[in-house]
């Protein structure tokens, strides 16, 4: 992917400007989430049926959203089919609540780009 540089004339932007640029674009990004999310819920609302169908030019696409769940797995498994899908393994969230935040600490790694965070100080 590439970047596009911000620039203030013909001299690179200053740090004021970028960040200043980068509330301005999260806060648009914001808004155009929110409002994607108010039209996708209009959609569910007018079709009721899941499915494929064809709008214009477009494939609209609706599907349920579906999340395995435990407890009916305990329900419809049995106690064979669910030793086999049984695991042991540290979690993230458990070790966060059990462990003292210094060896929690020590168990983090860095990964991917460093996150920019921008607020509004007035």
């Amino acid at each position: 992917m590439t970047v596009t540089p911000i620039h203030s004339g013909q001299s690179e932007p200053t740090l004021d400007e970028l960040v200043a640029t980068l509330a301005q674009m999260r806060m648009v990004e914001k808004n155009a989430k929110e409002r994607a999310d108010a039209v996708a819920q209009q959609i569910r609302e007018r079709v009721q049926v899941d499915g494929q169908q064809q709008v214009g030019v477009y494939t609209l696409t609706l599907t349920p959203q579906k999340r395995f769940d435990v407890d009916r797995a305990r329900a419809i498994l049995t106690p064979e089919q669910q030793e086999m899908c049984t695991v042991s393994t540290i979690v993230a969230a458990q070790a966060k609540k059990v462990l003292p935040p210094v060896l929690y600490e020590a168990c983090q790694i860095e990964h991917g780009v460093r996150k920019v965070g921008v607020t509004r100080d007035v």
